[in-house]
């Protein structure tokens, strides 16, 4: 995994799934649109709950230094 933030991983996975933006906002509150515009990180809460619409593990998008332990 690259330098990139944890922001811009889970962005380009909304994207790439073509996840509607409009949906997570609703289901969260979290405007990731605003999230990257800003150029902010995420905090503990919007991460947890982004991943929880995602149906996704947190460290699927947290580098670990050690490949075996990142999700797929």
């Amino acid at each position: 995994m690259s330098d990139k933030s944890v922001t811009k991983h889970i962005y380009e996975y909304i994207v790439n799934n073509n996840i509607s933006l409009s949906q997570i906002n609703e289901y969260t509150g979290i405007s990731v649109d605003e999230i990257i515009s800003e150029g902010r990180k995420l905090n503990a809460t919007e991460l947890l709950s982004l991943c929880e619409y995602l149906n996704i593990q947190p460290n699927r998008f947290v580098d670990t230094g050690n490949p075996e332990r990142r999700l797929k």
